[in-house]
C-alpha cells in the first residue's frame, strides 16, 4: 500500500515538473508578441505616427494576450483536478482565439497559416483551453520545424473535418518531415530533437495524454504530401481525432 501512495505521489512530482516546463514553452509566444506590440507602440510614438485606432488595438491584443496567460495558469494548475467543468465550445472559435495568440509571430517569420472547415459550427465537448494548448503545441513545433530547416515558402494548413462519429483536425506543415528513424518516438516522455533550445520533449507527451485522458481521443503524427493553393507540399502531418460523443463517455 505504501509502495503505491509513493508510486502516485512521484508521478504526480514528475508530472508537475512536466507541467512547470510546459508553462514556460507556452509562455514564451504571447510574451514575445506582447513586447513587440510594446516595442510597436513605442516607435510609432516616437516617430509621430501613433492614432487611436492603433493605440486601441495594440492595447486590446495586449490585454487579450495577458488574459491568456492568466488562464494558460489556471489550466496548468487544474490539470490533475478530476472536478473541472466541460463544456460545449466551436472548434473555430477555438482556433481564433489560438490564431491571436500565435499567428503574429508566425507572420513575423513568414510564415502563413491556412484553415479549412467542412463544417464551421462543429462543437467539440471538453476543456476548451487544454485542447487550445495541444493546438498551441503543435503549432509551435511546425514553426520550429519549417524555420529549422529553412523552408523558403512557410505554410501551416490547419484542415477540421465534421465526420459521422468524430471531429479530426489535421495540422500539416510544409518542414519536409519527421525523420522516419525519430518519428515513432516523438510522443515518449522527455524526447526530444531540440535539447540545444531547451526542449525538454514534455509538449507532444502532455498533448497525447490531454486528449486521450480528457477528451477519450487521439493525437497521431505522420509525414505526408497534402495540397494548398493548387501547390504540392510534403511535411508532418498531426491529427487529432476527438469522439462526437464526448459527452456520453
Amino acid at each position: 500500500m505504501e509502495t503505491t501512495i509513493h508510486n502516485t505521489q512521484e508521478e504526480k512530482l514528475i508530472m508537475l515538473g512536466g507541467m512547470f516546463e510546459n508553462i514556460i514553452h507556452q509562455f514564451k509566444q504571447p510574451l514575445n508578441a506582447i513586447n513587440a506590440e510594446a516595442t510597436g507602440l513605442k516607435f510609432q510614438k516616437e516617430i509621430g505616427m501613433m492614432d487611436d485606432e492603433t493605440f486601441e488595438e495594440s492595447l486590446n491584443n495586449i490585454i487579450n494576450r495577458t488574459i491568456y496567460l492568466a488562464e494558460t495558469i489556471d489550466d496548468f494548475r487544474d490539470f490533475l483536478k478530476e472536478d473541472k467543468v466541460k463544456f460545449f465550445f466551436k472548434i473555430n472559435e477555438n482556433l481564433k482565439q489560438i490564431e491571436s495568440i500565435i499567428e503574429p509571430l508566425l507572420k513575423a517569420k513568414g510564415i502563413k497559416i491556412y484553415k479549412t472547415f467542412t463544417n464551421e459550427d462543429v462543437e467539440c465537448y471538453g476543456y476548451g483551453r487544454e485542447f487550445a494548448q495541444v493546438v498551441i503545441n503543435i503549432l509551435n513545433n511546425a514553426k520550429d520545424a519549417i524555420l529549422m530547416n529553412e523552408v523558403e515558402e512557410k505554410v501551416i494548413k490547419v484542415d477540421v473535418i465534421d465526420e459521422d462519429e468524430n471531429i479530426r483536425i489535421d495540422i500539416y506543415d510544409n518542414a519536409g518531415g519527421i525523420p522516419e528513424d525519430i518519428l515513432p518516438r516523438i510522443f515518449n516522455p522527455h524526447f526530444t530533437t531540440k535539447e540545444d533550445n531547451g526542449g525538454t520533449g514534455i509538449g507532444l507527451t502532455m498533448s497525447k495524454n490531454i486528449i486521450e485522458e480528457h477528451f477519450k481521443g487521439s493525437l497521431l503524427a505522420k509525414n505526408t504530401q497534402f495540397e494548398l493553393n493548387e501547390k504540392s507540399y510534403y511535411g508532418a502531418c498531426f491529427t487529432i481525432i476527438i469522439p462526437k460523443n464526448m459527452k456520453n463517455v
